[in-house]
């Protein structure tokens, strides 16, 4: 998420990441080499093999171009950048 310049928006963002500081959360790091939020996706789902991030992304790009009408009004209702 970027830098919001709500206050408010900002404070519960900053108190989402205080939970899982203090919470049964593990913060751990990925690969900086572009893939990074499918690996991170990959480790939520608990795929452990080093093809995971590639599998996650062929996964997640077969099912939006399967469903390319159904993204397309989604992606157009989110307020991205306001």
């Amino acid at each position: 998420m970027a830098i919001l310049r709500d206050g408010v928006r900002n404070a519960a963002y900053m108190l989402h990441f205080a939970d899982i500081f203090t919470n049964e959360y593990i913060v751990q790091d990925v690969p900086r080499d572009g893939n990074c939020m499918f690996s991170s996706l990959a480790i939520a789902l608990n795929r452990t093999t080093t093809s995971s991030a590639a599998e996650v992304r062929k996964e997640i790009v077969e099912f939006i171009r399967g469903h390319m009408q159904e993204v397309c009004v989604i992606v157009s209702q989110m307020n991205i950048g306001k």
